[in-house]
């Protein structure tokens, strides 16, 4: 951002050989006296059939940090926003907008707002006009309770055509303990069924990204499992994704880790054109002991991998954070 205006948020498109077609800056505006932090960030984007381009993250707005929607044209052109503070007795001291989807009608979106003033999560899912960026599907919330070391914090949304959707996080469940948590439920916010699960050793774990096979209506999630012995130094994350039925029954799983004691996840998952699964995060280098980029190739029929490969990273790169695919091609980002 510029001087005084602390991180703005960012979009880009770009064309199949790279060449950037538009960008954007979102600024919530100058610094002003801690009221407004201006710390703006955007988290996740989806397409739909006509180029646009729905978004989400957070608003460093004042009074509070606002959960961000905004969509834009194929030119790159803002059609709508509708930022939005949770409010439930006590206004939430945050919220942000990490998950998105979008087809020709709606745009579904999900994230976390701090619970009632504590230091706590609860999470937050909207569906939006895809033209008018109006909620037409008032926020779903989920809340284990109140736990100050583990929140509930959702991190993905899909949905089916039927408009029944699915949203992925995790659920703090004990002190130091949040589990992989997906809830599906009917268009009008019902809900249907939910799984949840403690990767074994009662440590934070989370599932992060969430896929649909179009033909059958599966489910695939991708996260990591905590192994280790705390969720500190001693933590040990582990690959993790999972394949489901519509009613979460589990269908097929793979896990992976290169050394024990090494923590790697993943961040973010896709579909190419044969349905199989993209898998993009990081694993952690045996020799130098840094963070590598990986990405994996899984069958959809039984999750074992098909191809992968690793780029090393610098001391300070950031891991791979998103992958999508079209026209024969991988993208990912980090």
């Amino acid at each position: 951002g510029d001087a005084g205006h602390a991180t703005d948020g960012y979009i880009g498109r770009y064309d199949l050989n790279m060449n950037l077609v538009f960008e954007y800056a979102l600024d919530s505006g100058a610094v002003a006296g801690g009221a407004v932090t201006s710390e703006d960030k955007l988290f996740a984007v989806a397409l739909d059939d006509d180029g646009h381009a729905a978004t989400v993250g957070q608003g460093g707005e004042s009074p509070v940090p606002t959960f961000w929607v905004h969509e834009y044209d194929e030119l790159g052109i803002e059609a709508w926003s509708n930022p939005y503070t949770y409010t439930d007795g006590i206004s939430s001291a945050w919220q942000m907008a990490t998950g998105v989807d979008i087809d020709n009608d709606s745009v579904w979106t999900t994230g976390t707002g701090q619970r009632d003033g504590v230091v706590n999560g609860r999470w937050l899912s909207f569906r939006h006009d895809t033209l008018t960026g109006a909620v037409n599907l008032t926020n779903v919330t989920y809340d284990a309770g109140q736990n100050t070391d583990a929140m509930d914090e959702a991190q993905g949304i899909a949905a089916w055509d039927d408009g029944t959707f699915v949203v992925v996080g995790a659920s703090g469940t004990d002190t130091d303990d949040a589990d992989w948590h997906i809830r599906r439920y009917d268009s009008y916010g019902a809900l249907l069924f939910e799984f949840t699960e403690d990767g074994g050793f009662n440590l934070n774990d989370s599932a992060m990204s969430v896929a649909i096979e179009p033909t059958s209506g599966d489910i695939f999630v991708g996260g990591y499992i905590n192994v280790g012995t705390n969720n500190a130094a001693g933590a040990n994350d582990d690959w993790q994704v999972i394949r489901f039925d519509l009613e979460l029954t589990e269908l097929w799983r793979h896990t992976f880790e290169t050394t024990a004691g090494a923590s790697e996840r993943v961040n973010a998952i896709a579909l190419d054109e044969d349905d199989d699964v993209l898998v993009a995060g990081y694993a952690i280098d045996a020799t130098t002991g840094l963070k590598i980029w990986r990405l994996s190739e899984l069958s959809e029929g039984d999750g074992t991998q098909l191809d992968g490969r690793t780029w090393p990273a610098g001391a300070g790169d950031m891991v791979l954070e998103g992958v999508a695919f079209g026209d024969g091609r991988v993208a990912v980002i980090g």
